[in-house]
Order: structure tokens, then C-alpha cells, then sequence
């Protein structure tokens, strides 16, 4: 797993972690700090560590149901219906980025 994390000059205020270098498994920013592009900045952290470490162009996610919008802006389609398990919901997320020429 590879984590990202950002921080003020006192506390973090956002954190991202992908897992086989394919599977974005957390993205989260501080309330405070959403709107300015912090979450873009980790997201293209992820993208670009995992592009270096050999993947093709293609990554999923589970969203949270209020994530979805965002990971959108970033590219991502929804790909299944739904979710409900264990008490909680997401939305199964997927993006594949055009090969370079």
C-alpha cells in the first residue's frame, strides 16, 4: 500500500492510500481544507506513483456515496450498482486513462 498524507504546519488535514498500485482505498480531506484542491493534488499523487510503478491506466474505487461527485470530476464512471453491506453503502468507481501515444 502506498500513503500519501498532507498536513498544515500543525495537523493533518488530508490523506490518500492506494493498494496494488490500482485500488484507491482512502481519499479523505479535512472539512475545513475541501474546496481548494486538496483532494485533486492526492488523488494525481496516487495516479502518478502508481503510472511510474507500472500501471497501465486503469484504477478502481469504492466510493462513499457523498465521494461520488469527486471522484467523477477526477475521471472515474460508476461501474455497478450500490452497494450495501455491513451497515454502511458505496459505489464501485472505475477509471481508465487513454494509453499515450
Amino acid at each position: 500500500m502506498y500513503l500519501v498524507a498532507a498536513t498544515s504546519t500543525t495537523e493533518l488535514v488530508g490523506a490518500a492510500a492506494i493498494s496494488g498500485d490500482q485500488k484507491v482505498e482512502h481519499l479523505f480531506v479535512d472539512p475545513a481544507y475541501q474546496g481548494i484542491g486538496l483532494g485533486r493534488r492526492l488523488w494525481e499523487h496516487l495516479r502518478d506513483h502508481a503510472l511510474r510503478s507500472g500501471n497501465p491506466g486503469l484504477f478502481k474505487v469504492n466510493s462513499s456515496l457523498n465521494a461520488v461527485p469527486i471522484y467523477e470530476r477526477f475521471g472515474f464512471i460508476i461501474a455497478a450498482p450500490k452497494v450495501e453491506q455491513y451497515g454502511g453503502a458505496y459505489v464501485p468507481m472505475i477509471l481508465k486513462l487513454a494509453a499515450s501515444n
